[in-house]
């Protein structure tokens, strides 16, 4: 698992955790690569996850009378879910 990890101590949640409790929380996770434009979470999904931004940026985006708008940017070290 550590070669998928990508810049997991800039995530501020792991910022001031032991190398040992980042590797225990870590361990309940999996890594999700994802491409520009992918759908991550759809409006109404039912989850029990947290989401880390390890690298790159997240937008959340809404449909608002019938057009699309831009929520929020979530990037590196941002949490969601």
């Amino acid at each position: 698992m550590q070669a998928e990890r990508v810049h997991e101590r800039e995530a501020h949640l792991l910022k001031d955790l032991t190398e040992k409790e980042v590797e225990r929380f870590l361990s309940f996770g999996f890594v999700l690569n994802s491409l520009a434009g992918d759908k991550i979470v759809r409006k109404g999904d039912r989850g029990c996850e947290m989401d880390v931004i390890l690298s790159g940026a997240v937008e959340a985006k809404s449909e608002v009378k019938q057009k699309t708008v831009s929520l929020a940017i979530l990037r590196e070290g941002n949490v969601f879910g």
